[in-house]
């Protein structure tokens, strides 16, 4: 039961510092800080229905 706990744990620690390493890097934009596994899309628009 116990590695039923930690196993969750685990797995939200590591979230919170992928998010956390995430962050700095958009915030600083400093190229060698750029999170491994991670792609950065470009926004877009949907185009309007009706049109």
């Amino acid at each position: 039961m116990a590695t039923m706990i930690e196993r969750p744990k685990e797995i939200a620690q590591q979230m919170l510092d992928k998010k956390r390493r995430i962050q700095e890097y958009i915030k600083n934009g400093d190229a060698t800080k750029k999170p491994t596994g991670v792609k950065f899309v470009k926004p877009f628009t949907l185009p309007a229905e009706g049109q």
